[in-house]
């Protein structure tokens, strides 16, 4: 999931990672204000999704 909270110095993008949609846990949880951080986390996640994922 990915929120993003308008701030008056820029945004705060929270992401929460979760490589199973049905479970009820959270996940890893990030905040950053920088895009490019959250992009590159964002990569990293489904970079390691695919590599563990059969088929892909």
């Amino acid at each position: 999931m990915v929120r993003i909270l308008a701030q008056s110095h820029g945004a705060l993008i929270t992401l929460q990672i979760n490589p199973d949609i049905d479970s009820f846990s959270m996940g890893a949880e990030s905040s950053t204000a920088d895009v490019e951080s959250a992009l590159q986390t964002m990569r990293e996640f489904l970079q390691s999704f695919l590599a563990e994922t059969p088929g892909s």
